[in-house]
């Protein structure tokens, strides 16, 4: 994916990433509001963003969706000046636990945004729940994140997987009139979620699933997958490929 020129943004993604600064100003009424008021030097907003690797497009466009909101409050909340630190996650769990760590012990960041990957979000909210420090979350897909493994550090605002594959589902469903089905899905822990919520709504439209396979994440060439597909006559193939 081409990378983003700098000022621009696309307005979904802008007013995505606005949102999650402001939610993030409002989090700090924790109870350390008048601390942080009194507290000395800038606040650090650790910014995690996927900026290399399969979403490196999105990812950058998520940086630069941050400094729009610091813009538009001259880097400034209750009197301190906000620093925003990035760095990139890779797109690897490890990597960006170690990253981030690295960041909140060294310069005391008690504020983070981002990701891209539920599989890093997941990795990096263990991070946060130890640390005590608020996880700002937009574009994560995996419900598991506010659901089984949330607590009180993480906020997320995205759609949820239920959500998602059933307005994408069900119209599709029934505008096609099919009886068989094969998927496609990435390998992480959104695909793997889209693709629980996608069989259970097949299942109920009696809709056979004639299997799925699950692409690497990052793959580009779906022929062996669509191929498999065909060979097990399914009507059609659909898939779960995003972040």
């Amino acid at each position: 994916m081409a990378s983003p020129q700098k000022g621009r943004i696309g307005r979904r993604q802008f007013l995505k990433t606005s949102a999650g600064f402001g939610a993030a100003v409002g989090a700090l009424g924790f109870g350390n509001v008048k601390a942080l008021a009194q507290g000395k030097g800038p606040i650090i907003l650790l910014g995690m963003h996927g900026t290399s690797g399969p979403f490196a497009g999105s990812g950058q466009f998520g940086v630069r969706g941050v400094e729009i909101a610091l813009e538009e409050r001259t880097y400034t909340v209750l009197g301190r000046k906000i620093e925003h630190v990035v760095r990139d996650t890779e797109l690897k769990p490890a990597v960006a636990v170690r990253k981030a760590r690295e960041v909140i012990e060294d310069q005391g960041a008690r504020f983070m945004i981002g990701t891209l990957g539920s599989h890093v979000a997941l990795a990096l909210s263990e991070l946060c729940q130890e640390k005590k420090v608020l996880f700002m979350v937009g574009d994560i897909g995996t419900d598991l994140l506010t659901g089984e493994k949330c607590h009180q550090y993480v906020f997320r605002w995205a759609t949820q997987d239920w959500g998602i594959s059933r307005s994408a589902v069900k119209p599709f469903l029934a505008k096609l009139g099919i009886k068989s089905m094969s998927t496609i899905t990435s390998d992480f822990a959104w695909g793997q979620s889209l693709l629980k919520a996608t069989s259970s709504l097949l299942e109920e439209a009696k809709v056979k699933h004639l299997g799925n396979a699950m692409a690497p994440l990052g793959e580009t060439n779906f022929t062996p997958h669509l191929l498999k597909a065909r060979s097990a006559r399914s009507a059609c193939s659909g898939s779960a490929t995003s972040s």
